[in-house]
């Protein structure tokens, strides 16, 4: 228990008083009696000593008991405050850890992107883009069964491994009817190209 030197002084005397009147008391008792009026005196005088160092007592436990209210209203705050410093701490910590967690997908992504586009060929581009530009003449036939070749010799071995002769009007027609070209096509710089 804490007690201020002012009151500590007070109490001290109030102490010693009352152990000096319980001495004299007992002296006073021995010689004239319990019912002799200095008797009966010493003892009010007692009581109201007793009565005044009591009251001291409990000024000094008051004092401490609102004193020590007061210390752990501010030990209260202080961990309160303690409390939320370590939770921003927690929350900054936890954002530069998400920071950093993003940085290293962001270089992640970007190594792969350049690996990507390193073994991407650039002509490749080009031939795409040009693409894009080609128009269609006509569409292809697809081939039919293979026939003899009307320039070869009139008389041709067949399936059959005979010589057949073959009509050079008829080869002639047939020649007029097949189409030159299959595919054709112009880019749209006016550039004619063949595909065969």
């Amino acid at each position: 228990m804490r007690i201020r030197p002012r009151v500590r002084v007070a109490v001290q005397t109030l102490k010693a008083l009352l152990n000096t009147q319980q001495t004299q008391l007992a002296q006073l008792r021995t010689t004239y009696g319990v019912q002799h009026p200095k008797v009966l005196e010493l003892e009010n005088q007692i009581h109201a000593t007793q009565r005044n160092l009591d009251a001291e007592l409990h000024g000094v436990t008051s004092a401490n008991t609102s004193e020590l209210a007061a210390a752990q209203e501010l030990e209260a705050k202080m961990r309160a405050a303690v409390e939320e410093q370590r939770k921003k701490v927690l929350g900054v910590n936890k954002l530069q850890d998400d920071g950093m967690k993003f940085e290293l997908e962001l270089e992640s992504a970007q190594s792969v992107y350049k690996r990507a586009l390193d073994g991407y060929d650039p002509d490749h581009v080009r031939v795409r883009r040009t693409r894009g530009d080609i128009s269609v003449v006509s569409r292809a036939v697809p081939p039919r069964k293979r026939r003899p070749n009307p320039t070869s010799s009139i008389a041709d071995p067949g399936r059959d491994g005979r010589h057949r002769r073959r009509d050079p009007r008829a080869l002639a027609l047939r020649a007029a009817h097949q189409p030159a070209n299959p595919v054709a096509g112009t880019i749209s710089s006016g550039i004619s190209i063949c595909r065969c």
